[in-house]
């Protein structure tokens, strides 16, 4: 008697994408695996997923709070939680103020705020995507949903920051900087991740404006104390950029922009000598003309966020693991 065969059921249930590409689609949610893999946009994380040919949309039910899409089992989530407390904190944390921030403070904030504790999985995520590298894609993938699921609530939240929620809200801008900074960025322009980065750091800067008292006063208070830097640039690339980022100041002499460039170099030397952490503020900090021209693609201001891409590479490993590619 000939084996039986299994059954096998066709679904009509994938994204909009795969059902123009005519290609099977995992369902994964918010983002299935072919869109993530062609950075494309998918019909799950925008809402606009058709129903199923000859079936219509089923109505909403009014006041009833969305799921939250599972990306890990609950036991996997917990091994990731064990994993950042005991592992990644220590590659992230360069100064003994700031332990307890990163084993107990935000860690305590995120058990009450599932964005921040979403946050917090996906930077644990990427750890594991460069420890395991032949695991890399799934970590990565599974950072993606994590940081897609957080992103709403977050937002939210900063609509209406009080000074109860600024804490969480705080790290969350905080922690989410280092998952952008972490995440491999395959063939994304430059230029247009300097955009991503800034819109970023707007949150970040929009609490320690309007909060920073309050959060003084809450669990993220070592954030905000004269910290203790371990590790420094090494002597030899300290003179290299200094010398090269000064020399910068007669390349831009008698421009149309000049007193804009200038200010910008002098930000960059006073980044590059206060740590070699420091230079993430770059994009929080630099002037919003300079901004524009380095969109605009002008050479000068290309040339001058070249140096900043520099310093961001020295920037490219907490103890055991590269954060920038």
């Amino acid at each position: 008697m000939p084996p039986t065969r299994k059954a096998h059921h066709k679904s009509r249930n994938g994204c909009n994408q795969c059902k123009k590409r005519h290609v099977k689609c995992d369902e994964v949610r918010p983002h299935c695996g072919n869109c993530v893999k062609r950075e494309a946009t998918c019909s799950f994380s925008t809402g606009e997923q058709s129903p199923p040919n000859g079936q219509e949309e089923p109505e909403s039910p009014t006041n009833v709070p969305e799921a939250r899409q599972q990306v890990l089992s609950r036991a996997e989530e917990m091994d990731l939680i064990h994993f950042f407390t005991t592992t990644t904190t220590k590659t992230v944390c360069h100064d003994p103020k700031d332990w307890h921030l990163w084993e107990h403070g935000i860690p305590g904030l995120a058990f009450q705020n599932e964005y921040l504790l979403d946050a917090l999985l996906a930077l644990t995520c990427l750890h594991r995507s460069r420890l395991h590298p032949l695991r890399q894609q799934f970590w990565v993938r599974c950072a993606i949903e994590y940081e897609n699921r957080a992103l709403p609530g977050f937002f939210k939240v900063l609509s209406d920051v009080n000074d109860e929620t600024c804490h969480a809200a705080f790290a969350f801008s905080f922690v989410t900087t280092l998952v952008e900074i972490a995440m491999p960025r395959g063939d994304i322009d430059p230029i247009e991740h300097l955009v991503g980065m800034r819109n970023y750091f707007r949150g970040t800067a929009i609490l320690y404006l309007t909060k920073l008292d309050a959060l003084r006063c809450g669990a993220m208070n070592s954030f905000f104390l004269a910290k203790t830097i371990t590790w420094e640039y090494d002597p030899e690339l300290r003179r290299s950029l200094h010398d090269r980022v000064t020399a910068l100041y007669d390349i831009v002499a008698g421009s149309r922009d000049e007193k804009i460039y200038n200010e910008t170099i002098a930000l960059l030397l006073r980044l590059f000598y206060d740590s070699p952490y420091a230079i993430i503020s770059f994009s929080l900090l630099v002037g919003p003309d300079f901004f524009q021209l380095v969109c605009q693609r002008e050479p000068m201001a290309v040339l001058i966020y070249i140096y900043c891409g520099v310093a961001f590479n020295n920037v490219n490993e907490w103890r055991r693991w590269k954060i920038v590619q």
